[in-house]
């Protein structure tokens, strides 16, 4: 199957894994992924920080729990 365009890695800012080992999903659209990260990242949910990683491009888009701070 293969990775798709759009990586998503996510964590527990106190508890990075680094790397691979925060590697969540792919996803083929940018939207699939923001939608994702939405449900998963942020205030009282699962993880505190999460980026998307365009494969083409090398774009880095940056998510974080900024409520918390």
């Amino acid at each position: 199957m293969g990775l798709k365009r759009f990586l998503v890695f996510a964590c527990d800012c106190y508890y990075p894994s680094g790397g691979w080992l925060d590697f969540q999903s792919s996803f083929k659209t940018i939207d699939e992924a923001k939608e994702w990260m939405s449900a998963n990242v942020g205030s009282h949910r699962k993880f505190d920080f999460g980026q998307v990683v365009d494969i083409e491009t090398g774009e880095e888009i940056n998510e974080e729990n900024q409520n918390d701070r």
